[in-house]
């Protein structure tokens, strides 16, 4: 999961049910997040090598782990701080209300996950 900003907007992103590699994600990255926006990953995303590290610079994105982010963060660092933990807080308890999930569905279930979102959002 990974969430955007351009410094007026939050942009948000689920990117598949797979592990990712630097080259995977370039073309997801530069398609679905402007350049020079600032990508947060949240700590639940990131494996050991973590690919967005290496591809965000690729396609003109600034990477952040939101791990290492500092507890005082204010104004939109925190913003997306708090969107991010509220997001995947939200994704775990939605997904908990199925038995299981197939991973050839898992990216349905993510599109399905993001439409309910976007729908709540105000305007």
């Amino acid at each position: 999961m990974a969430l955007a900003t351009d410094g007026h907007s939050i942009s948000t992103a689920i990117l598949g049910n797979r592990r990712q590699n630097a080259e995977t994600l370039t073309p997801h990255l530069s398609r679905l997040f402007t350049p020079g926006s600032t990508v947060w990953v949240n700590p639940v995303a990131v494996i050991a090598n973590n690919p967005y590290e290496e591809a965000c610079p690729q396609v003109g994105l600034s990477y952040r782990d939101a791990r290492c982010a500092p507890r005082n963060a204010r104004g939109k660092d925190a913003r997306l701080l708090r969107a991010a933990d509220r997001l995947a807080a939200n994704l775990f308890g939605w997904l908990s209300q199925f038995l299981g999930i197939a991973t050839r569905y898992l990216e349905r279930y993510l599109a399905w996950f993001i439409w309910l979102e976007e729908r709540e959002r105000p305007a």
